[in-house]
């Protein structure tokens, strides 16, 4: 039997129905896992609501932690805001710390739980329900950041007067 350099390329031919099967499974099987493991992906998103701009689009985990911090506009002192990702889209407001009372800071009564560690720094535990976003006024002067994974992402010092944001946590 003569063979022909031109051999066809057909389904019949055993070259051919060697490498279908595995060519088509890994043409259905790669895109199907790439939108399996995109469609539970949680991303942290900040945005202007006003104008609509992303501003950024962290990638985030049900559970993980991220803290708002800033410089309080009348005490001039540090303060941080801790929250955590729930399951279902929504911001928990776990602590507020601070070491120099001011406006808008939680009020310390009788029905409030902190603690002061040997600083001076006072954290209030919130017994609080989850939240759908956080919006909130940032500015240069107050110089607000969101800290997420070790990482730092500058919030009031991207335009030069106070803007709104918006913090919600969406999935793709």
């Amino acid at each position: 039997m003569t063979r022909n350099c031109c051999t066809r390329l057909t389904a019949k031919n055993p070259a051919v129905r060697r490498w279908a099967i595995p060519f088509l499974l890994l043409f259905l099987l790669v895109p199907s896992a790439f939108f399996w493991i995109q469609s539970g992906t949680f991303y942290l998103v900040v945005s202007t609501p006003r104008d609509g701009k992303v501003l950024y689009r962290l990638p985030v985990k049900e559970g993980q932690e991220f803290s708002l911090e800033y410089t309080h506009s009348v005490t001039g002192r540090p303060v941080q805001g801790t929250f955590s990702l729930t399951g279902d889209r929504k911001i928990r407001p776990l602590t507020t710390t601070f070491d120099a009372y001011g406006p808008g800071l939680p009020y310390l009564d009788g029905a409030t739980e902190y603690s002061v560690d040997e600083q001076g720094f006072i954290t209030v535990f919130h017994q609080e329900e989850p939240r759908d976003g956080i919006r909130l006024f940032v500015s240069p002067l107050t110089g607000e950041a969101l800290r997420l994974e070790g990482r730092v992402y500058e919030l009031g010092n991207l335009r030069p007067d106070p803007f709104l944001l918006e913090i919600k946590l969406k999935k793709y």
